[in-house]
């Protein structure tokens, strides 16, 4: 733990934070890693290479600034019934690189800080009882590349922000899918945002599936594309691919795969 927690904001902390080949980090009721609210700076990052296991949570990161981003190549678990994984609230600079496990009863990965500047990028298992990955706060700018598997029990991958640019910093700038993201019981991927700018695209070998909907977009403006080479599809009574816009629509809708759900 770095810090008491009484919000004091008065630490500068640089050099970040390594758990070494078979090494681990535990604690059976608290967060294994807890960066508080007396952190007003934190550069560096966090590592893993081996095992990170933590009861209310694994990893839970309260600075007012986060830098650096989160490299795992091992397994990060929280082991109460209803904790998150790692759980942000902070202004977010680096990227999440996860190659390894997450797996919690909670979210597997929740961002509820002010602004996230970075790339999400899975390249392994995300298991989790509620979403699997959820990004809150006032903007997600970045991208956000799944190569294999995301599951929530609830939704797969969430995004609610003010402002959400996906895709900043590839050519051709996207949100890519090449794995698997399944929402069990509502929505494989759903974005709200007063407005989004970027590309969504699922590659042939890419599948998106919700329990009620596969793809859900809410937003006030939308500029961008949204492309399906492989699977969508949403079960029970809903959509594969549902897009609410109450301003402006700008960009193409284009399907070379399946997009299949019961009704719509």
């Amino acid at each position: 733990q770095i810090g008491d927690g009484d919000a004091d904001g008065n630490i500068a902390f640089s050099g970040g934070i390594t758990n070494d080949f078979e090494a681990s980090i535990n604690s059976a009721n608290g967060p294994a890693i807890l960066i508080t609210n007396d952190v007003a700076s934190f550069t560096g990052g966090i590592t893993n290479y081996s095992e990170i296991s933590g009861g209310f949570a694994a990893i839970v990161i309260e600075s007012d600034t986060f830098g650096g981003g989160v490299t795992n190549t091992g397994s990060i678990i929280a082991t109460d019934e209803f904790a998150d994984a790692i759980y942000v609230n902070t202004a977010w600079t680096g990227n999440f690189d996860n190659d390894g496990l997450i797996q919690s009863g909670g979210d597997g990965f929740v961002f509820d800080g002010t602004t996230y500047t970075g790339n999400f990028v899975n390249s392994d298992r995300i298991f989790s009882g509620k979403n699997g990955v959820a990004f809150f706060g006032t903007s997600f700018i970045g991208d956000f590349i799944n190569s294999d598997q995301i599951f929530g029990g609830k939704s797969g991958v969430v995004f609610s922000n003010g402002s959400l640019a996906i895709g900043s910093t590839l050519d051709p700038a996207s949100f890519l899918n090449s794995g698997s993201i399944d929402g069990e019981t509502q929505v494989g991927l759903s974005i709200y945002a007063a407005s989004f700018t970027g590309t969504i695209t699922t590659s042939s070998t890419g599948v998106i599936t919700g329990g009620s909907t596969g793809v859900y977009v809410e937003t006030t403006n939308f500029t961008g594309l949204i492309k399906n080479d492989g699977v969508i599809a949403g079960y029970e009574e809903d959509t594969g691919l549902h897009i609410v816009t109450t301003g402006t629509h700008t960009g193409n809708i284009v399907n070379n795969g399946e997009l299949s759900a019961p009704s719509n």
